[in-house]
C-alpha cells in the first residue's frame, strides 16, 4: 500500500517565514561544561544567543528531555569528535615513536625486558608504554576535540538554544515553525532512548522529516545513547588492560625464568598451543571475569532497546504518546492529516514503512555496528605497533611479522567476534535464572573474549610458522565477515552452492517468494541511497547507515 502524502502546496509550518527564525548553534558551544546544556529542558536568553542564524543546519537533533543529558553528551561527542580523535591519536604515536628512535628520551617508566620462545630459542624484546601517550591524546580530543579552532564546525538544532525561551511571541513563532527547521536540515539525527517514540513532539519530527525526505535512507540516523558510551568505556578497559599486560608479563609469562622452561620442556611445535592455553587462562581470571559482570548487563539492556524499538515502530499509535501540554496534540494531529493524509495513514506508515527499513538495517548490521567495536580496540593497535616498531629497530623480522598479524586480528577481528557473539547470546534467556544461573552469563561472556583473544594473542611466539599464522589470521577474517559484513550474501551463495551440488535448479515456491522479499527490501534500501542534494558535511557516520553509532 503507497503511502498517501498531501500535496505540496500543504508545505505549511514547512518554511521558516523570517530568516531570524532559522538558527542553529554550533557543536563547540553545545559541549561546553562536558554538555550541561543539555542537563534541564528549561532555556534562557543566553542559551538562546548560544545559536546564530544560519542558512542550513549540518542536523536536526532530535531528543527527548526525558533522557539523560549525559548520555547526549558522550554521544554527541563521540559523533563529532571521533575522527578528529583516530588522526590526533596516530599523530601523537607516530611523534612518540619518531623522537624515541631520534635519541630524545621520554618520561615514559622502562619496562622490564621479556623474552619470546621459539623452539629452544629465545628472543629477547623490549615492552614498552610508548603506546600510551597516543591513547590519552584520543581521549582528550574526543572530548575537547570540537574545540579546536582552525576545524570546521558541526551546526546544529536544539530547541532550547534555537527556539526562544523567554519571548512567548518568539517562543510561538519558532515553535509552529519547527517543520521548517527540519527542512533546512542536511539531516536528523535521534539521540534514541526507549522513552522517544512516546513523547509527541518527538513524533511529529519525524513525521515532517519524512514528508520533506521521503527517502530517508542516508538522511535520518537513529543512535541509541547507549553505545557511544560503552564504546568509551571498553577502549578504557582495553587501555587499561594493556598497561597491565606491559607491566606484568616481562614478569611473568615472559619472564627469564618462565620463558626458559618453557622452551626447554614444551616441543616448538606445541609452544602455539600452550600459550593460547595460558593466555586464555590468564585473561579469564584476571582480566575478563570481573568487568564481564558490568557487560554482560550492558548487552542484556543493549538487545532488550533493539527489541523495544522494533516493537514500539511495529505498534505504535499516537493516542499512546505523551506531551506536556494536550493543547499541543491538536497542533500535531492537524499537521500530520496535512502531510499524510490522515493519522491513521502516518500511524500504517510508521508501523509498516519505517519498521521495514529500520528492521533491515538492524539485521545487515547485526547486534553491534562493526566500527564501535574497532574503536574500542584502538589500545590494542597503539600497542601492537609499539612491540612491532621495537622489533624493527631490533632486527627481529620474525617477530616483527608476528606482531603485523596479531595487531590485525585483534583490532579488527577478536573484539568484534566477541561482542557478536556475546551480544547474540544476550538476545536469548540466556543467564536469565536466579543465584548460581545467573553467573552463567558473564562467565560465558569473559570465556568468550579470553579464548578468542588467547588465540590471537598466540600467534605472538614464531614457533607457529608464519603459514599457519597466516591461516589463522584468514579464519578470524572470514568469521568477522560473516558475522558482520556478509550476511546476505554469504546466505546467497550457500542458496547458490546447495543449488549447484543436489543439481537442482529450479527453487521451490516458498523459497523463491522468501527471496523476492528480501530482494524487495535490499532494493528498497538501495533506491533511497539514490538522492539529490548536497551531502551531509556534519559527523563521521556512515551516510547509507540507519542505525548508527
Amino acid at each position: 500500500m503507497a503511502l498517501v502524502r498531501a500535496s505540496t502546496q500543504h508545505l505549511e509550518g514547512l518554511e521558516v517565514s523570517s530568516p531570524e527564525l532559522l538558527r542553529a548553534a554550533p557543536a563547540r558551544l553545545l559541549l561546553r561544561r562536558l554538555g550541561s546544556i543539555f542537563s534541564v529542558s528549561e532555556g534562557s536568553a543566553d542559551t538562546f544567543d548560544m545559536s546564530q542564524p544560519v542558512e542550513l543546519i549540518d542536523a536536526f537533533l532530535s531528543h527527548s528531555w526525558k533522557s539523560k543529558g549525559w548520555l547526549k553528551t558522550v554521544a554527541l561527542m563521540y559523533r563529532v569528535n571521533l575522527v578528529r580523535a583516530v588522526v590526533v591519536g596516530l599523530v601523537v604515536h607516530a611523534l612518540v615513536h619518531g623522537l624515541d628512535h631520534a635519541g630524545l628520551t621520554f618520561l615514559i617508566p622502562p619496562v622490564t625486558p621479556g623474552y619470546m620462545f621459539d623452539g629452544e630459542q629465545l628472543l629477547p624484546y623490549r615492552w614498552q608504554l610508548h603506546y600510551v601517550p597516543a591513547c590519552l591524546a584520543f581521549l582528550v580530543m574526543l572530548l575537547f576535540g570540537q574545540e579546536v579552532p582552525f576545524l570546521p564546525q558541526t551546526t546544529c538544532f536544539l530547541d532550547k538554544c534555537c527556539i526562544h525561551q523567554t519571548d512567548n511571541e518568539k517562543k510561538m513563532a519558532g515553535i509552529r515553525q519547527l517543520g521548517g527547521f527540519l527542512h533546512r536540515s542536511k539531516q536528523m539525527v535521534i539521540l534514541w532512548q526507549p522513552e522517544y517514540f512516546t513523547r509527541l513532539w518527538c513524533v511529529y519530527e519525524v513525521a515532517a522529516f519524512h514528508f520533506l525526505n521521503p527517502h530517508l535512507h542516508g538522511l535520518l540516523h537513529i543512535v541509541p545513547l547507549k553505545l557511544p558510551l560503552f564504546t568509551v568505556t571498553i577502549f578504557i578497559f582495553h587501555l587499561v588492560a594493556s598497561i597491565s599486560l606491559t607491566i606484568l608479563s616481562p614478569l611473568l609469562l615472559f619472564s627469564s625464568w618462565h620463558a626458559p622452561w618453557v622452551a626447554e620442556t614444551i616441543p616448538g611445535r606445541f609452544q602455539y598451543v600452550y600459550l593460547c592455553a595460558v593466555l586464555t587462562c590468564m585473561m579469564f581470571f584476571g582480566l575478563y571475569l570481573v568487568p564481564s559482570f558490568f557487560f554482560w548487563k550492558f548487552c542484556k539492556w543493549h538487545m532488550e532497546d533493539r527489541r523495544l524499538l522494533l516493537d514500539q515502530l511495529q505498534n505504535f499509535s499516537m493516542d499512546q504518546t505523551e506531551c506536556f501540554m494536550e493543547s499541543d496534540r491538536l497542533l500535531v494531529e492537524g499537521k500530520i492529516q496535512m502531510w499524510f493524509g490522515s493519522t491513521s495513514e502516518f500511524e500504517r506508515y510508521v508501523r509498516e514503512e519505517l519498521y521495514d527499513i529500520v528492521h533491515l538495517q538492524l539485521d545487515r548490521h547485526g547486534p553491534m555496528r562493526y566500527r564501535m567495536s574497532v574503536v574500542g580496540a584502538l589500545p590494542h593497535f597503539f600497542i601492537s605497533s609499539t612491540l612491532g616498531i621495537h622489533a624493527l629497530e631490533d632486527g627481529q623480522w620474525n617477530m616483527f611479522w608476528h606482531l603485523l598479524l596479531v595487531m590485525v586480528v585483534i583490532v579488527f577481528c577478536a573484539d568484534a567476534i566477541a561482542l557478536n557473539l556475546s551480544l547474540r547470546l544476550a538476545d536469548t534467556s540466556f543467564g536469565d535464572g536466579v543465584g548460581i544461573h545467573k553467573l552463567t552469563g558473564p562467565a560465558s561472556m569473559a570465556f568468550c573474549f579470553a579464548f578468542i583473544n588467547g588465540v590471537a594473542c598466540g600467534m605472538l611466539t614464531p614457533a607457529i610458522h608464519i603459514g599457519p599464522a597466516i591461516g589463522v589470521a584468514l579464519f578470524f577474517v572470514l568469521v568477522t565477515f560473516l558475522l558482520y559484513g556478509g550476511r546476505e550474501r554469504s546466505s546467497h551463495i550457500r542458496r547458490r552452492l546447495s543449488r549447484r551440488l543436489s543439481g537442482d535448479s529450479e527453487k521451490s515456491e516458498e523459497e523463491a517468494k522468501s527471496s523476492e522479499r528480501d530482494e524487495e527490501k535490499v532494493e528498497r534500501g538501495e533506491k533511497a541511497e539514490e538522492r539529490e542534494g548536497d551531502e551531509p558535511v556534519f559527523l563521521d557516520h556512515d551516510e547509507n547507515a540507519w542505525y548508527t553509532i
